[in-house]
């Protein structure tokens, strides 16, 4: 199944819409959600997304990648869930 959705997951609501503003001419055929908290991925398969700005510091950002890491079986992806939970780790020990 093919989506023209883009998860966006972003430090608040301010930075996500900032970027979706600036972005529309990069992804002109997409569709920009807004992640609130992971619940918003529970019914997801293989969501196409990406972290921005001070996602890192959400309070639910480990909650966040967790969901991410069981709704998307392509390797690919999980592979990209490793460096992700990576950058959060070493964010949240500066």
């Amino acid at each position: 199944m093919t989506s023209n959705t883009l998860y966006i997951i972003a430090g608040n609501m301010e930075e996500y819409l900032d970027w979706a503003y600036k972005s529309n001419a990069k992804y002109p055929t997409h569709n920009f959600y807004y992640v609130m908290d992971s619940t918003n991925l529970r019914n997801t398969h293989n969501p196409d997304g990406l972290f921005i700005g001070t996602w890192y510091d959400r309070k639910d950002a480990w909650e966040m990648i967790q969901m991410l890491v069981e709704v998307c079986p392509d390797p690919q992806k999980q592979r990209k869930f490793s460096e992700i939970l990576q950058i959060y780790l070493q964010k949240k020990n500066r």
